[in-house]
């Protein structure tokens, strides 16, 4: 059962695959309601962001650990914030949790988020500007993003790489390691638009490993696997 915010639709079902497995499982992308009211839910930095987001939400995605009765977990948020008809900042904020299994050190090796113009949309004419996190940057260090009145925290900017460039405004962060509990990325940018507000499509992707030390990085490994999903509006 799917509940909706209030004029809201559904524009498109998506699912996550593995090579092997026929369905892992369903997503569902919903068109936003063209005004919103009340109060929007709380997500991850809403509480600790300067600024009033245009629109954000959340949704917790589960990726199959194959053989075991267990998933990894990713809880993703994004925030858009609306600096002016044609100028607009895009947040995500997104939290992966590996899934623990008796006997086996499970870890990311990978875990990306990207972000870009929705599949069918030609509403933006700039950017990414003002991308980030980019390790070493004054943001980084002051554990920040701000610009005209908009403030977002930052949970961590250590072993990442940014992903601004490519097709359709696209923009990202991807982390490379060894995390074998809790990891979280950040990414955000600023664009302009031809004054329609822009739609953006969101992507997570995971690279998992596994290995019989649980006390060691696994290093030496030929079972790691690759989990993708999309929102159904990704081209």
């Amino acid at each position: 059962m799917a509940i909706l915010p209030e004029g809201s639709k559904i524009a498109s079902v998506s699912h996550v695959t593995k090579s092997g497995v026929d369905a892992i499982g369903q997503g569902v992308e919903i068109v936003d309601a063209a005004t919103t009211s009340g109060t929007p839910p709380a997500i991850g930095h809403s509480e600790a962001s300067k600024g009033t987001p245009l629109r954000e939400d959340c949704r917790t995605i589960w990726f199959d650990v194959s053989g075991t009765g267990t998933d990894d977990q990713v809880y993703d948020c994004y925030q858009k914030f609306k600096l002016s008809s044609t100028s607009y900042i895009y947040n995500r904020y997104s939290k992966a949790t590996v899934a623990q299994v008796s006997g086996v050190r499970r870890e990311l090796h990978e875990y990306t988020i990207r972000f870009r113009e929705a599949k069918g949309y030609a509403r933006i004419t700039g950017g990414p500007y003002n991308y980030g996190p980019l390790p070493g940057s004054s943001n980084c260090s002051t554990g920040k993003f701000a610009y005209a009145g908009v403030e977002i925290p930052l949970r961590s900017c250590d072993s990442i790489a940014n992903l601004a460039g490519g097709a359709s405004h696209q923009t990202g962060t991807r982390y490379t390691g060894h995390e074998n509990k809790q990891r979280y990325v950040d990414s955000y940018a600023r664009y302009t638009s031809n004054g329609n507000e822009p739609v953006f499509s969101d992507y997570v992707w995971l690279t998992v490993g596994s290995c019989g030390n649980l006390g060691i990085n696994c290093y030496n490994t030929n079972n790691d696997y690759n989990d993708l999903w999309t929102d159904g509006l990704w081209s």
